[in-house]
């Protein structure tokens, strides 16, 4: 239900940042391309570190959202097979809760990749920090310009975070919130 109020909430911000009209023939004409953040909530991360260690193994997480039904609310009458192209333009995390003793400040280096289930998608790096010593927020830099249209579209998209390089250290587990912002332009 709450997954549900929050795609709400995105569909009325959709709508107030496109403006969709028709064309002379009354086709839907949309102003294009347009942000679709989506935001994943309680994510927990068991988290323990000690100051300058590197995590072992990916940490992955699968993002639920049904992309068709965040487009339709933005554009109404367009759904996923309308996208032509799709990149990420924006990445962050915000913790939610924490257990025990730690904050966000326990991650100061970490990558964020994309994978899909499906012929010919590897993982690719899209997303990294460095030199992290925010406690509540973590804004990525983008590293990664490709159009992702094959995983925007896939069944199974997970973002995969890796080499986790600690800052401070902790031992806590984590709930944050993750919020992927993809740009999509689209074709009628």
């Amino acid at each position: 239900m709450r997954n549900f109020k929050l795609l709400t909430l995105f569909a009325i911000m959709f709508s107030l940042l496109v403006r969709c009209t028709t064309d002379d023939e009354g086709n839907p004409a949309v102003q294009s391309p347009i942000d679709i953040p989506t935001k994943i909530n309680n994510i927990e991360i068991p988290f323990a570190t000690i100051d300058g260690t590197t995590l072992p193994g990916p940490i992955n997480i699968r993002l639920n959202v049904d992309f068709d039904e965040a487009i339709g609310d933005a554009v109404p009458g367009l759904g996923l097979n309308n996208v032509a192209s799709a990149e990420l333009v924006d990445f962050y995390v915000e913790l939610d809760d924490s257990s025990f003793v730690g904050d966000l400040t326990a991650i100061e280096d970490m990558d964020i990749y994309v994978k899909a289930n499906g012929p010919d998608l590897e993982e690719i790096k899209v997303a990294e920090v460095r030199g992290n010593t925010a406690a509540d927020r973590i804004n990525f830099e983008v590293v990664s310009n490709e159009d992702l249209i094959d995983y925007f579209k896939a069944d199974d998209l997970y973002l995969v975070l890796r080499d986790i390089k600690a800052g401070d250290s902790s031992l806590t587990t984590f709930t944050i919130s993750a919020t992927p912002v993809w740009k999509a332009s689209f074709q009628l």
